[in-house]
């Protein structure tokens, strides 16, 4: 059993689960009916393939051409992202904090052309602590 949905009292219902935690490849399912007189019925077995998304973190476009930085979280847990932008020589240009909820979504990030043309880099530290690092050019 991975999960129990109750009943509604009714003759007839529709009824939905969601599985959270799929297994990467083949997952088989079916469902277990108890009627109102305890009888038990079974459904076919249903196989599906899941295919585990894999998480990125990306920036758009790079070089920044139109003074809009598109920070892109695809497939990223939800939680707090920290986002610090340095220039060449380590300093601090830019630091944001960012709620994203799980799955995929773009943060705009306004680009100061007062900056130096060059190399930036953007650390984006995940909720797990974990940093990602992004080369930006101007």
């Amino acid at each position: 059993t991975v999960a129990t949905v109750p009943a509604r009292n009714r003759q007839t219902g529709t009824y939905n689960w969601l599985d959270k935690k799929p297994l990467s490849g083949y997952n088989y399912y079916r469902v277990r009916a108890v009627d109102i007189n305890g009888l038990i019925g079974y459904t076919q077995i249903v196989k599906v393939k899941m295919e585990i998304a894999v998480g990125s973190i990306s920036i758009y476009p790079n070089p920044i051409t139109n003074g809009i930085v598109n920070l892109q979280l695809t497939n990223q847990p939800s939680g707090l992202y920290y986002i610090k932008l340095t220039n060449p020589i380590g300093q601090t240009i830019m630091s944001k904090k960012i709620t994203h909820t799980e799955g995929s979504s773009t943060e705009k990030i306004k680009w100061d052309y007062k900056l130096a043309h060059g190399m930036y880099q953007m650390e984006i530290t995940k909720p797990s602590g974990d940093v990602h690092v992004i080369k930006v050019m101007y």
